[in-house]
């Protein structure tokens, strides 16, 4: 029973510390984070290509999605994800390095941008990894 606790307590005390951490990295555009993925896309990463204050706009590498559409049937990337501050730092796990070239995402941001004016879109609050396997889901259907 003691050890449960221990490891419990051990465990949210690193969760939260990662969480910090992420949190007081200054964000930057172009800069490459590993994330909490899904078991089979752990060399997946998150590029941030816009952000403010209560959002950070990344294009997802490195994805395994399974896509009928795609010519492989599968699809390696998200072009853009609009998530709240509070998922990408619950998300992000570390600063792995910047990219110069950032993918395309403008279409997806732009898309976005439109919807969000007519009411019918908000920043993603749920986990990363959980949005993709969404997004999987519904491609799928």
């Amino acid at each position: 029973m003691r050890f449960s606790f221990v490891l419990s307590t051990m465990l949210a005390i690193l969760t939260f510390s990662s969480n910090f951490a992420v949190a007081e990295q200054k964000l930057e555009v172009g800069q490459v984070w590993g994330y909490h993925t899904r078991p089979h896309e752990q060399g997946s990463s998150l590029i941030v290509v816009q952000f403010d204050s209560t959002a950070v706009h990344v294009s997802v590498s490195g994805l395994k999605i399974k896509d009928p559409e795609s010519a492989d049937g599968i699809a390696d990337s998200i072009g853009h994800l609009p998530l709240s501050r509070k998922v990408f730092e619950n998300s992000a796990t570390e600063l792995i390095g910047t990219v110069q070239q950032l993918p395309s995402f403008e279409d997806g941001l732009n898309d976005w941008i439109k919807a969000k004016k007519r009411g019918e879109a908000t920043l993603i609050s749920i986990p990363v990894k959980d949005v993709i396997t969404q997004v999987e889901l519904m491609i799928n259907q």
